[in-house]
Order: C-alpha cells, then structure tokens, then sequence
C-alpha cells in the first residue's frame, strides 16, 4: 500500500496540470477573436483612409471644375467688353475724321489741302498699277506664299472668339507681314521704274504733310477738334486695357483647364487603387459562388 503523504501529492500534482492545459486552451481560444478583431479593425482604417483620399480628390475635381466655369464666364465677359471697347475707338475715329473734314471745308486753306490729297492719290495710284506685274510674281514665289498662309493662321488666331495664346499668334503675324513687305520692297527697288514712280509717290506725301501741318496750327484750337482727339485716345486706351484683360483671361482658362485634367487623372488613379484594394471586408448580403465544373 502507498504512502498515503505520496498519493496525497501525486493527486495533487495531476490536479494542477489539468487546469494548466484548461488555461493554455482558453488562452489560445481567446487569442483568435482577438487577432480577427485587430484585422478587421486595419482593413477599416484603410478603407477609411482610401475612401477620404477618392473624396479628396473628388472634392478637387469639382474645385477645378468650378473654376472652369468661372473662368469661361469671365472670359465672355472680357470679350463682350473688348467687342463694345473696339466698336467705341471706331466710332471716335469715325468723329475725329467727321471733325477734321468740317474744318478743313471751313479752312482757307482747305483748297490747298485737298489739292495735295488728290495729287498724292493720283501718284499712288500710278505706282499701284505700275508694281502689280512685279508684286505677282512676287506673291506667288513659295517663301511668300509661306509667310502669306503663316500670317493668316495667326490672325485667324487674334480673334476674340478662339482660345490661344494672343500675344504668340500676333508675334507670328507681325513677323510673317514683316517678311512679304520685306519681298515686295526689294522687287519694286530693283525695277527702275517703279522707283521713278515710288519717288513721285514720296514727293505728293510731304507736300500733303507740309498742307497738313499748316492746317492743324491754323485748327488747334479747335474745341470741337480737341474734344474728338480726347475722345479718340480715351477710346483707344479702353480698348488697350480691354485686349490685355481678355488675353489675361484666356490664360487663366487655360490654366483652370490644365488644373481641372491633373485633378480628373488624380481623382482615376484613386479609384483604380480603390478597386483593387484587397482590404475591403466581404458583402454580407451576397452569397458565396460555388465551384463551377469544368
């Protein structure tokens, strides 16, 4: 028969290991839940995280498209006023010619003014006739022919209606006139008597400038002259500061419109990352496909 001092312990030790191993598996048991808890709490901050990013950049896309629109209207206006601003400086034009022609019929000296006019007409209109053979052959030389066609796609460009850039197109234009007069000078220069009529042409224009001078020291004075000058300047100057602002605006379109496709390609690129996130939990609702049989 055993001790009864060494049953007491073995009884005691098997006791002790029993709810060892019982605290080991409960242990282990509560880790899983756990574990899951922790997962499911990562995939919810990165889904967060993703779907704050989509808003953002979905947020900037309609910023971007907001100034858009606000760009466009106020580029509309801009040419809407550049429209008025233009038509103003023609008609101030218009009454400074309207002015200066009443006065010249008041003048004394109107006769000799209008004498000059007409003999500088007549001598231009001489070198006119006379170079039209020669600036043929001319315009229809290819580099010409180039400049002329360069020089029409830039104005196209000048107009209030279309989107570019202004100060590029009107750069281009004025190079391209540069180089035709640049060609139809050197091949009336080199025809002897287009140069005989050329300089009859310089001689009717300074004895028509030298009438003209006359007149307006004898009209300076004019009230009516001076008003319509003003007027003219105004005119002018409005339409100057109109034209900058349109062409300022047209930027700034551009610009929004640039801002806007970087904000629409950030705003793909996040859903596309959205999409492929593995991290989205299950649809509860849907249930699982089975296997399909090959």
């Amino acid at each position: 028969m055993k001790n009864p001092q060494t049953a007491s312990r073995l009884l005691l030790e098997r006791m002790v290991a029993r709810a060892t191993h019982g605290f080991a598996i409960l242990c282990a048991l509560a880790i899983v839940p756990v574990r899951a808890a922790d997962s499911g709490r990562a995939r919810r901050a990165d889904e967060r995280r993703e779907d704050a990013a989509v808003k953002e950049a979905r947020d900037a896309v309609n910023d971007a498209e907001r100034e858009v629109r606000q760009a466009q209207q106020s580029l509309q206006r801009s040419q809407s006023r550049y429209r008025e601003a233009e038509a103003e400086r023609q008609r101030a034009g218009i009454a400074l010619e309207k002015t200066a022609d009443r006065l010249e019929k008041e003048h004394a000296d109107s006769g000799t003014i209008a004498a000059a006019r007409e003999r500088l007409s007549e001598a231009r209109a001489r070198f006119k006739e006379a170079a039209q053979p020669v600036l043929a052959t001319v315009r229809s030389q290819p580099a010409y022919v180039a400049a002329e066609s360069e020089r029409a796609e830039a104005v196209a460009l000048l107009v209030p209606e279309v989107e570019g850039d202004r100060e590029d197109a009107a750069r281009r234009a004025s190079a391209a006139a540069a180089t035709m007069r640049e060609m139809e000078r050197a091949a009336t220069a080199a025809d002897p008597r287009l140069t005989a009529l050329d300089a009859e042409v310089a001689a009717a224009e300074a004895r028509f400038k030298a009438a003209q001078s006359r007149f307006e020291k004898a009209v300076e004075s004019d009230p009516d002259l001076q008003s319509a000058r003003r007027a003219l300047i105004a005119a002018r100057a409005a339409e100057d500061k109109a034209e900058a602002t349109l062409v300022r605006e047209n930027r700034d379109l551009l610009a929004a419109r640039a801002r806007l496709a970087r904000a629409q390609q950030s705003l793909a690129t996040k859903r596309a990352a959205d999409q492929r996130d593995t991290n989205k939990p299950p649809n509860p609702g849907k249930p699982p496909q089975k296997d399909r049989k090959k």
